[in-house]
């Protein structure tokens, strides 16, 4: 019956290659009349339907057909040959990939027995980009049946899972560094663990974890981790001595990647630097903070070795895990000694203020006279804590200790004049300095040179550095005020500055008590850290 507007179009020899990408337009103008194949329009059925499917697939796939396993692949796959492609289309199986050939010979000859494989995450050493490359791959070979039943070729369809593979391995194994540096003990040890687990991982010759001075220029670095026969490099080096060009680069935050240093140009003027410690290759990676390198860690190697973004990224992982475990230890061990200063400047404030309360309520005439004269001298101790807690208890100058203990004394005419160097004090000193100022102001307020219009006081001080202590002296000087007699007993104010400063001072301390007004010597030998 003749259907009118109804045609049949005839199927054509390469219909099977229609939409299959440049691989098709490559498979299309291949000379197959010189491969075991022959040309294409004489494919049997079964390999065109087959390389239809290929060709046509965005997943990465390939076949490989007849007895010498001629290669076919799609654009997708392509990549994963880096430099072989696209010379690969059309050789033997074998001949592309014979680097890991006995890895995958095994699988092969499964498929091609007619059993289907499946291999995931599989470790194969590529060349395929003209160096060895560790990668790894899921995949899967699947027989091709051909016209007469039996095994024509197989189908491979894969993944690359490199990526994946070593961002596992490299949390696994920073787990491991985190776990290992947590327990270690000491500043040494964090760098020596970190040291030794970077070098199993990368398989490196050395590895060591470098500190560097606020210069930028010099470090110091543990012997790390060595093969036998490599010498050490522990102890204090120039980062220069390395390569000017190499230094600037790492001092800029810039990773060190140095496959031969004989041959990179930001090295090989410093070949003579290295080759005593037996370096051809060098990874480096800074740790920056705040502008400037911090830290470092380096791997080297006895032989020249083309190093990869992966190791690049576990050694950056390492520098980084190490400073942290670092800072976190010193924080530690910052946070026990406040811990500790904190427990025995309490116990020594609480001891001051028991002293402070028993001679006052033994020398005090009336209640009234109690609280006033408590309550003074509870203040002093009061200003001299809040000059300490400014600078974080880590000492004061003397001038700002004597000034806020004096201020309630001064007055604005100037009364109390302060003369001196910048000395500073440790926190011992700076309290029993305060308190022993603060009893001489009070007495001078009542009966000396402060308790007259025109009564002055003077505050001079020197320091005398020696090559292993300083020593202070300091007078206390009252003019003007009406005149003085000696006391007929030395109340708790002398006391405290003649027994207390000279003792916490490690030093002598003496009040005089001439007509013209009280004079207070004090010579002392203070604490070297406190300069």
């Amino acid at each position: 019956m003749d259907v009118a507007g109804t045609h049949a179009t005839a199927a054509r020899p390469d219909d099977f290659l229609t939409g299959g990408g440049e691989m098709a337009a490559r498979v299309r103008a291949y000379d197959w009349a010189r491969s075991p194949l022959g040309p294409w329009n004489g494919w049997p059925q079964s390999l065109r339907t087959a390389a239809s499917i290929m060709l046509n697939s965005a997943h990465p796939m390939f076949l490989a057909w007849g007895p010498s396993l001629v290669f076919i692949y799609n654009d997708a796959y392509a990549p994963f040959l880096g430099i072989k492609h696209p010379d690969a289309l059309g050789h033997p199986f074998e001949a592309i990939w014979s680097e890991i050939w006995g890895d995958i010979a095994p699988l092969i000859g499964e498929a091609l027995s007619g059993r289907a494989t499946w291999s995931e995450d599989l470790h194969l050493i590529m060349l395929r980009n003209g160096y060895p490359e560790d990668t790894w791959y899921t995949f899967s070979y699947s027989p091709i049946r051909d016209e007469s039943g039996g095994v024509g070729g197989l189908f491979c369809a894969c993944t690359e899972t490199t990526a994946k593979v070593r961002a596992e391995r490299r949390l696994t194994f920073q787990v491991e560094l985190a776990e290992r540096l947590r327990a270690a003990a000491s500043d040494g040890e964090i760098r020596r663990v970190a040291s030794a687990l970077l070098s199993d991982r990368l398989g490196a010759d050395r590895a060591g974890y470098k500190e560097f001075d606020p210069d930028g220029e010099h470090f110091e670095i543990d012997d790390g981790w060595r093969h036998d026969g490599l010498p050490p490099i522990s102890g204090r080096h120039a980062l220069s001595d390395f390569g000017a060009e190499a230094a600037e680069a790492v001092r800029a935050g810039r990773t060190l990647r140095v496959a031969d240093v004989a041959a990179d140009r930001l090295t090989r003027d410093a070949v003579a630097a290295f080759a005593p410690l037996k370096v051809r290759a060098v990874l480096m990676v800074p740790l920056m903070r705040d502008g400037r390198i911090v830290a470092a860690v380096s791997a080297h190697m006895a032989r020249p070795r083309r190093w990869t973004d992966d190791d690049e990224a576990l050694v950056a992982a390492v520098v980084d895990q190490g400073w942290q475990a670092l800072e976190r230890r010193r924080g530690e061990a910052r946070l026990r000694l406040l811990v500790n200063e904190l427990n025995h400047r309490v116990k020594n404030t609480l001891a001051t203020v028991q002293s402070i309360a028993s001679h006052t309520l033994r020398g005090a005439i009336s209640p009234q006279d109690v609280r006033v004269d408590f309550e003074a001298r509870i203040l002093s101790l009061s200003r001299a804590h809040d000059v300490l807690t400014r600078r974080t208890w880590e000492g004061a100058d003397l001038d700002e200790i004597a000034a806020a203990t004096l201020e309630p004394f001064a007055g604005r005419d100037r009364r109390v004049l302060r003369q001196g160097p910048e000395v500073g004090v440790s926190p011992r000193e700076a309290l029993a300095i305060s308190m022993a100022l603060h009893e001489l102001a009070t007495n001078a307020a009542k009966y000396g040179a402060l308790s007259t219009a025109e009564g002055r006081v003077s505050i001079a001080w020197d320091v005398v550095c020696g090559p292993r202590s300083r020593r202070l002296r300091l007078t206390w000087t009252e003019t003007g005020g009406p005149p003085v007699t000696p006391p007929p007993r030395r109340g708790f104010g002398t006391r405290l500055i003649e027994r207390g400063l000279a003792r916490e001072l490690n030093g002598s301390a003496h009040v005089a008590f001439p007509p013209q007004g009280v004079i207070c010597t004090v010579e002392a030998v203070l604490e070297p850290e406190a300069g």
